[in-house]
């Protein structure tokens, strides 16, 4: 959910600024879809989302029948 929110904040003060917007290249885009899918960036990594058990927990607190 960061990540999302970071996202739109960057495309959106990017688009405010009036210039140019340039596009990634095909090849930069599958890269960093393979690292954000399981592979080089989350070697290793024991939850492949981090955040989500924290979203979890603050759901809990606030309505543990949230889930009902």
């Amino acid at each position: 959910m960061y990540q999302i929110i970071q996202g739109c904040e960057v495309q959106l003060k990017a688009m405010a600024s009036g210039g140019k917007l340039l596009q990634a290249s095909d090849e930069a885009m599958i890269k960093t879809r393979e690292q954000f899918e399981g592979g080089e960036a989350q070697a290793g990594a024991q939850v492949r989302l981090p955040e989500w058990p924290a979203y979890y927990r603050l759901m809990n607190r606030i309505d543990p029948n949230w889930i009902r």
